[in-house]
């Protein structure tokens, strides 16, 4: 471990918001294998599909972070929990892909399945939560690329259209003038 490791914060984080402790994680890796049946009642495989990962926390933000310089100086923070909910749950309503920061990995394009946070007596200036999160795939296909190459062709079409219009009325102008001077 080398004297930076000290200094990076390192604590789980769900996109901007870091988490204090977390008390559980799962992380889930699953795949999709095809069956097909013969005539023979025997089954064959295909395919393989690997499926989004999955990923399950439990997670706890105090008023008071646990960070190097705690015991020197505690960062006391009355509200801290209750802003970090606000921020969750303004994170999940974006609806937008996010980084996830966990102990294991460090995932992209995830988004949340659900948040839910657990109150009692024991966690009244704790915020306890747990969340569940799953990556997105997203892809870009030449279809979309296409179709703005073709609306810019139509706008180039008509434009040219537009000028040869101009052109051609310059010419009847043209004529007419000079059918006009004889």
């Amino acid at each position: 471990m080398s004297l930076a490791d000290l200094f990076v914060d390192r604590r789980p984080r769900l996109g901007h918001v870091p988490i204090d402790l977390s008390i559980e994680e799962t992380h889930e890796h699953t795949a999709h294998v095809t069956d097909y049946p013969v005539e023979s009642g025997a089954t064959f495989t295909d395919h393989i599909q690997l499926m989004p990962e999955r990923v399950s926390i439990v997670g706890r933000v105090s008023r008071t972070p646990a960070t190097l310089g705690t015991q020197l100086r505690p960062d006391f923070d009355a509200s801290r929990h209750i802003t970090a909910w606000d921020q969750l749950v303004e994170l999940f309503g974006t609806r937008t892909p996010f980084i996830l920061v966990t102990s294991l990995h460090v995932y992209t394009s995830m988004v949340f399945e659900s948040l839910a946070a657990v109150r009692s007596f024991e966690t009244t200036h704790t915020l306890e939560f747990s969340a569940s999160l799953r990556r997105i795939e997203t892809s870009f296909t030449t279809f979309a690329e296409t179709k703005v190459a073709l609306e810019l062709e139509d706008l180039a079409e008509a434009a040219a259209n537009t000028a040869m219009q101009g052109a051609v009325a310059a010419e009847e102008a043209s004529v007419a003038a000079a059918v006009g001077a004889l």
